[in-house]
C-alpha cells in the first residue's frame, strides 16, 4: 500500500486537506486503533466505553470540596461534556464500522484530551471505592495514545505544507514472507544454565549455579523460574518492527538505503545492539529494556550476521556476569518509559489552550541535576516555563533526549555544546542532564566541551573522597554552584547512587 502526500496537498490551506491526511493516517492504522482503545472483537480487557461511563459515575461523586481546593470544577464540567461526545460517537462506530466513523471517534478522543488537560489530576480524586487505580490508569493512557493518531497526522500535513520533500514522500507497509516468522527454537535446543555459563567462557566457579547465585545475592529458585520463563519466551518470541524494517530492506536491495529506522517505541537493548552491530543504519534513541521474547527472522540474509550478534551477546554477558561479581550484586534499571512521539514538538504558531501545554508536558518531565564548568546550573522545569514552548529558555525535556542508563564501572565519555544537548543519564533514581549557559556575548558557542561520566562503586567512591568535591543532591534546596577540582572533577551522591563526572577541556565544532 502506497500513500502520496502530494496528492493530498495540491490545494495549501484547504482543511478539508489535513482531515484526508488523518482519513490517511487511520487506514494505515485501523487495527492498532481499535486494539488500543478495545473495540476488537477479541479484546480481552475492558473497552474504552466501559471505563468511560465508570469514570462520568465516578467524578460526579467527587466532594465538591476537592474539586474547589483543587480549581478543578471547570475540568469536570468540561470532561463529562466531553466524554459523552466521545460514547456517542464510539455508539456510531459500532453502528457502521467504516473509516469515516473511526476517524471521528479519533477526534472526539483528542478533543477530549485538548478540553480536559487537567484530567489525570481530575481522575486521581476518585476513591478507590468507585473505580479501581489500574481502571483509571488505563482510561488515561488509552486517551493520551490514541489521540496521538491525531498529533501525528496533523504534524505531517504542517510538515508537507511548508517542505516539498515531505509531499512526495510515501508510505510503504513492510510485510515479510511467511518463512520469515517459522521459529528456529526447538526446545532440545535451549541449553541447561550451567552448559549456557559453559559456552560463554567463564570458569569453573562462575559455573557453579548454586555458587553463583549466592556471589550475586540472588534466589536460587527465582533465578532457575526466570530461566525457565525466558525459555519458554523463546519459543513464543517475536520480530520487533526495527528488525522486520532492515530484513525487508535487505530482501528488497532498496536504493538509496534507508539511513534512520525507528518506530513510536524507543529501541529495546536487543534491537540497539543488533543495529548498531549492522551498521546500516541508525536508531536515535533506545531505552535500554531486555526482553527474552525476541528473536530474528528466518532468512538466509541474516545467517552470517546472527553469528556476529550472538557473539557479541555474549561478550555482554560476560562483562555484566564479571561486573556484578565484582560488586557482588546485580546493577539494577529502573523500568523507562518505552513510548516517544519524537517529532510532536509544540510549534510557536501552535494556538494553545489554556494550561494545556503546561500539564501535558509536566507529566513528561523529569527533574533533572545538572552541572557545568561555565554555569550556575540550567534551570529545572515548571509551569511558567513548559508554557513558554521557548526551546532556548532552558535544558531540552528529558522526553526528547538519548537515554543512557549507567552501570557501576563502565564510564562514558561524550560531549556537550551551546546547541548540542547532553543524553540524560539514569542511575537508578538519580537523572542527570547535562548543559552550558548560553551566553550571548560567549566567544565559545562554536565549541563543545568534552566530559567523562561514570557510576562508581562504594570502594572507588571511597579512594574519590578527598580528590574532588561530593555534592549530596538529596540535601540540595534549589540551584548551587560548586567548583570542580583541580582535575576538573565532581562527585554528585544521591543516596547510594554515585556518578563522577570528569570535564576534559574544550573541542571547537566542525
Amino acid at each position: 500500500m502506497m500513500i502520496n502526500l502530494n496528492s493530498l496537498l495540491k490545494v495549501i490551506g484547504n482543511p478539508g486537506l489535513q482531515r484526508r491526511v488523518l482519513l490517511s493516517v487511520v487506514s494505515m492504522c485501523s487495527s492498532q486503533i481499535l486494539s488500543r482503545l478495545r473495540l476488537e472483537r477479541k479484546a480481552t480487557k475492558r473497552p474504552i466505553q466501559h471505563l468511560l461511563k465508570e469514570a462520568i459515575f465516578s467524578v460526579r461523586r467527587i466532594h465538591s470540596q476537592k474539586l474547589h481546593s483543587k480549581d478543578l470544577s471547570l475540568s469536570l464540567t468540561l470532561f463529562i461534556s466531553e466524554a459523552n461526545k466521545v460514547l456517542h460517537l464510539i455508539n456510531q462506530w459500532l453502528k457502521h464500522q467504516n473509516l469515516d466513523e473511526l476517524s471521528d471517534l479519533v477526534e472526539g478522543i483528542h478533543a477530549l484530551q485538548q478540553t480536559a488537560p487537567r484530567l489525570q489530576e481530575l481522575l486521581s480524586l476518585i476513591s478507590n471505592n468507585e473505580m479501581d487505580p489500574s481502571s483509571r490508569s488505563s482510561l488515561l493512557n488509552i486517551i493520551r495514545k490514541v489521540s496521538r493518531y491525531r498529533e501525528a497526522a496533523r504534524k505531517v500535513y504542517r510538515m508537507a505544507k511548508k517542505f516539498p520533500l515531505v509531499r512526495h514522500m510515501k508510505i510503504q507497509l513492510v510485510n515479510l514472507p511467511p518463512k520469515a516468522f517459522e521459529s528456529q527454537i526447538h526446545s532440545s535446543q535451549i541449553s541447561s544454565i550451567p552448559l549456557c555459563l559453559s559456552k560463554l567462557g567463564l570458569s569453573k566457579d562462575q559455573q557453579n549455579v548454586p555458587l553463583l547465585c549466592q556471589n550475586l545475592k540472588l534466589d536460587q529458585n527465582a533465578a532457575r523460574a526466570r530461566y525457565q520463563g525466558a525459555q519458554k519466551a523463546l519459543s513464543e518470541s517475536k520480530i520487533h518492527a526495527e528488525i522486520q524494517i532492515i530484513a525487508w530492506c535487505e530482501m528488497e536491495a532498496q536504493e538509496p538505503f534507508p539511513r534512520v529506522v525507528s518506530s513510536s517505541k524507543d529501541a529495546c537493548f536487543l534491537c540497539d545492539t543488533f543495529i548498531q552491530l549492522y551498521g546500516r543504519m541508525y536508531t536515535p534513541r533506545a531505552h535500554g529494556r531486555l526482553y527474552p521474547g525476541w528473536r530474528l527472522p528466518s532468512l538466509p540474509e541474516f545467517g552470517a550476521l546472527q553469528q556476529k550478534f550472538k557473539e557479541r551477546l555474549g561478550e555482554s554477558l560476560r562483562r555484566d556476569i564479571s561486573l556484578g561479581l565484582a560488586q557482588k550484586k546485580l546493577p539494577v534499571y529502573p523500568f523507562p518509559n518505552e513510548s516517544n512521539l519524537l517529532t510532536l514538538s509544540d510549534s510557536l504558531t501552535t494556538v494553545n489552550l489554556p494550561g494545556l501545554i503546561s500539564h501535558e508536558l509536566e507529566g513528561r518531565l523529569t527533574s533533572f541535576s545538572s552541572c557545568s564548568t561555565s554555569s550556575k546550573g540550567s534551570p529545572r522545569y515548571n509551569r511558567s516555563l513548559a508554557s513558554s514552548q521557548n526551546p532556548k529558555s532552558g535544558s531540552p525535556p528529558s522526553s526528547y533526549l538519548e537515554t543512557i542508563y549507567l552501570a557501576e564501572g563502565e564510564p562514558i565519555n561524550s560531549s556537550v555544546g551551546f546547541i548540542k544537548p547532553s543524553c540524560l543519564y539514569i542511575a537508578e533514581s538519580l537523572e542527570v542532564y547535562l548543559g552550558l549557559e548560553d551566553q550571548s556575548k560567549s566567544k565559545t558557542k562554536t565549541k563543545t566541551l568534552r566530559y567523562e561520566i561514570e557510576r562508581l562503586a562504594a570502594d572507588r567512591f571511597q579512594y574519590m573522597k578527598g580528590k574532588c568535591p561530593v555534592v549530596d543532591l538529596q540535601q540540595l534546596d534549589g540551584e548551587a554552584l560548586f567548583e570542580l577540582s583541580q582535575d576538573n572533577m565532581i562527585c554528585l551522591v544521591a543516596g547510594d547512587v554515585i556518578l563522577r563526572i570528569n570535564s576534559q577541556g574544550w573541542t571547537r565544532n566542525e
